[in-house]
């Protein structure tokens, strides 16, 4: 399960109960994205993008899990389509909420590459820029 930008595993999937509802009958793996709450905050736009898709691809490894069904909501679900985009034999299904792509080019697009860390200093700045946003 992948969270939303500025959040974190506890605010998307514990405090709304959906974490515990599907611990019930499945195995639910929740991580805090690099640059948020508990997770590393690196300053270098490289540790995330790309990086966050191997990280997955890593953690599953560890935990041999071959095969995983892919939640991820609004920056999550971004990175749940990467990363169900460049490794389907890694999917069981995927599940996306909150989320869409910018259109490379428009004013939206455009506005995402120059965004400041909106979070007063709690998420790196390096995370917007270095974050999937286009497919």
């Amino acid at each position: 399960m992948i969270h939303a930008l500025h959040s974190s595993t506890n605010v998307n999937w514990q405090l709304t109960g959906v974490l515990g509802e599907l611990a019930k009958d499945h195995r639910v793996i929740a991580f805090d994205l690099p640059g948020h709450r508990r997770s590393d905050k690196p300053e270098k736009e490289e540790a995330y993008g790309q990086a966050i898709i191997d990280d997955i691809v890593a953690l599953l490894d560890h935990l041999k899990i071959q095969k995983a069904h892919i939640v991820g909501y609004s920056i999550g679900g971004m990175i749940a389509v990467k990363f169900m985009a460049s490794h389907p034999e890694r999917v069981k299904s995927g599940l996306v909420g909150g989320m869409g792509w910018f259109r490379a080019g428009t004013p939206l697009q455009k506005f995402w590459e120059r965004a400041p860390g909106r979070d007063r200093g709690h998420v790196p700045p390096a995370f917007s820029r270095g974050s999937p946003n286009s497919p």
